[in-house]
């Protein structure tokens, strides 16, 4: 029988070798990691077989992908096409939410190892493992659901961060810093322009930050090493994207989709935004505020050298900034992770700087950070306890028979009504993208969900869908009652199915007559 004492000092040997190995850190940080994703993400949870909200949009491509569908061409959202490959992979590896359990688990533990790493480039081995605490209540505030496109888009971001961050921190100049931390720098933009660009804001700022620098000290073989290598990245990371969708001739619908109604997207939000959203979204930004103001002190007080100073600056700076004029979601704030770690372990410094006694020296750092942290999370506290609420109804819906468990099973009662060979011959106006995951068919038609929410932003979406209604109209069309879906359904279709769901609403299978 192990002994509290003794299982408490083999954790604490797994932890310092973490502090040395890649792999050790990796299995540390993986354990709470299943847990998050297991107990609170919709979406990678195996506890049920609900995905709903943007990810069963994201599903619903991932897993055409593997039945040979193109995104954008035969499958349409507005986010980058690497997203789309990431829900595949998850689809490939199980067919189901096991494969995305296990993506979003490993996603989650290499955003903690390289946050821990970042840590430990200003404070203690231990301090580093308190500040992972505050890191992952964080990405509980800011998970929305899980498997969020800033989750994945974080995985790639973050470690060049950290490579940019301990060179500017260790170099004596910034010209020192290495070519191949340029590379990755230019390799993760690409591969974050690929699933949502303005994700990048936080690298993008440190690095600009430091190229500044080296142009302020007419550092020029340094710029061009720098800028050769970040092209060098950006292009390695997008030639196979740009030559997949040339191959299968659908370059102009993937620009339109990855750019163009990214772009417009964004504006939109900003333009419908209320004083009190932009409020809110200032307090849930203040880490990266805050920790410019740390660093600038430092500065002052020749703690902190103009070389690591400027670049957090302008990182912190250019990430408010998106985050304040950009929409209110919550996982938005997702973006600002490695600020927020930067913030926990400048403050840390800070109050042992102001504590001299060393008897209590440990335990007031602690605390005076706790109190910190949680303050800065309070503008998250409901969006917490949603995320808690939809756990645990989430989890007991199919016990109870209730909620989403009657949407669920309505919707595999009107998948069944459906013959396998026509499976893909489904489609729906604004209809909720999970009603196709949960009757295991595929659309037929791109923009084959939320129609008239795209078409908010990209007006060009309602145009061309009407217009291909009326020229080839599909097969089935599932309706919830859509008004702008009576007439068609009643000159040329026939209902073959209809099944009520909860709070008294209902599905119908409309089939088209021959």
């Amino acid at each position: 029988m192990i002994s509290a004492r003794s299982l408490l000092l083999r954790v604490e040997k797994w932890a310092k070798a973490a502090d040395v190995s890649f792999w050790a850190l990796f299995g540390l940080c993986l354990i709470p990691a299943a847990l998050l994703i297991v107990f609170f993400s919709q979406t990678g949870t195996p506890l049920h077989p609900y995905i709903t909200s943007d990810t069963a949009v994201w599903s619903v491509i991932g897993r055409g992908i593997t039945e040979g569908y193109v995104p954008y061409r035969d499958l349409y959202d507005h986010k980058g096409p690497l997203l789309f490959f990431i829900y595949a992979i998850g689809f490939f590896i199980s067919g189901g939410k096991m494969g995305l359990c296990l993506l979003e688990s490993v996603s989650v533990a290499l955003v903690l190892a390289a946050s821990f790493r970042l840590a430990r480039l200003f404070v203690s081995f231990r301090q580093s493992w308190f500040i992972l605490f505050f890191v992952l209540l964080f990405q509980l505030a800011t998970m929305d659901g899980g498997g969020t496109n800033e989750l994945y888009s974080q995985v790639f971001m973050i470690w060049p961060f950290y490579w940019l961050m301990r060179a500017l921190v260790k170099q004596s100049k910034v010209a020192a810093v290495p070519a191949w931390v340029w590379f990755s720098i230019g390799l993760a933009g690409g591969a974050v322009t690929m699933i949502r660009m303005n994700n990048s804001a936080a690298l993008f700022g440190l690095s600009l930050g430091a190229v500044l620098l080296l142009l302020r000290g007419k550092c020029w073989l340094s710029v061009f090493k720098a800028a050769a290598s970040m092209v060098g990245g950006l292009i390695l990371a997008l030639i196979p994207f740009c030559a997949y969708f040339m191959h299968h001739g659908a370059m102009e619908i993937f620009l339109q989709g990855c750019f163009l109604h990214n772009f417009s997207f964004a504006a939109e939000g900003v333009s419908s935004k209320t004083w009190q959203e932009y409020v809110l979204m200032a307090a849930k930004g203040l880490p990266a505020l805050l920790v410019v103001a740390l660093v600038l002190r430092d500065y002052a007080g020749r703690r902190t050298r103009g070389q690591v100073a400027f670049p957090v600056s302008v990182a912190g700076l250019l990430s408010y900034l998106i985050l304040f004029v950009g929409n209110g979601y919550n996982h938005y704030v997702y973006i600002i992770e490695p600020l927020f770690v930067l913030f926990l372990s400048r403050m840390m410094r800070y109050f042992e700087q102001q504590d001299s006694a060393p008897d209590s020296k440990r335990k007031s750092v602690y605390y005076r950070t706790s109190l910190c942290s949680l303050l800065l999370l309070t503008p998250f506290s409901m969006n917490m306890l949603s995320v808690c609420k939809a756990c645990v109804s989430r989890n007991l819906a199919q016990l109870t028979q209730t909620g989403i468990e009657l949407h669920y099973q309505a919707c595999q009662k009107l998948g069944e009504a459906i013959p396998a060979a026509d499976r893909d011959k489904v489609w729906g106006m604004d209809l909720a993208p999970d009603v196709y995951i949960n009757m295991n068919v595929t659309p037929c038609y791109r923009y084959f969900t939320l129609q008239s929410f795209y078409s908010c932003s990209m007006p060009e979406i309602g145009d061309e869908t009407t217009q291909w209604l009326k020229s080839s109209p599909p097969l089935y069309i599932v309706d919830q009652g859509n008004p702008a879906m009576k007439e068609v359904l009643n000159q040329r279709y026939e209902c073959v199915e209809t099944v009520e769901v909860n709070k008294g609403g209902s599905y119908s299978l409309y089939r088209r007559k021959e």
